[in-house]
């Protein structure tokens, strides 16, 4: 696993949307709450208006588990919620392929704007949740307000570099920067 570190992003202020949520989160109870990866990426970037959805991680803390009472606590309690559904994962997230352990993911919108929070049960360290693809993709935002990234990831965003890990398969790594193109002008394979 790459070296994750609490890191001082030169001329990085966060949104104010997405420490809005991460605060709403952790207030509903749970525990290790990360806002992780793109949107927090295209916000130092200056994208901020291409942030597309929000990916969170958090351990159950004081909440029900049964997931039916899950989803109707956070839908009661955090603002603007709809489409609120449950999904459980067997310990694996397949968007990133990393081992997890077993939890259940909730999707929602929150202000019009997809959210997945993946729940679990204190899993380890919180750096292994923030890594990503590529150094360009591994950052997150604890709800303390620190934040986490790859020793890289600055260097990588601003010269808009692509460097996949060394674990992801090729035909992966094309798919994925063909996608980040899409958002990321000239962005190129490192």
């Amino acid at each position: 696993m790459p070296d994750i570190q609490t890191v001082a992003l030169s001329h990085f202020n966060v949104n104010p949307r997405s420490l809005a949520l991460v605060a709403a989160i952790a207030a509903l109870g749970f525990r290790n709450v990360l806002l992780c990866g793109g949107a927090l990426r295209d916000d130092y970037m200056g994208l901020a208006d291409k942030i597309s959805d929000y990916d969170m991680v958090a351990d159950f803390g004081t909440q029900p588990r049964p997931p039916d009472d899950m989803a109707r606590y956070v839908t009661q309690h955090l603002a603007d919620v709809t489409g609120m559904q449950l999904a459980p994962f067997p310990g694996e997230d397949p968007g990133t392929g990393l081992g997890a352990c077993p939890g259940m993911t909730l999707k929602f919108r929150q202000a019009g704007k997809p959210v997945s929070l993946s729940l679990n049960e204190n899993c380890g360290p919180m750096a292994e949740w923030v890594t990503g693809d590529a150094p360009i993709n591994s950052i997150a935002l604890h709800a303390g307000g620190t934040l986490l990234a790859h020793p890289l990831f600055e260097e990588h965003a601003k010269a808009r570099i692509y460097q996949p890990f060394s674990d992801i398969p090729p035909a992966r790594a094309k798919a994925r920067l063909e996608h980040l193109q899409r958002k990321i002008a000239g962005l190129k394979m490192g």
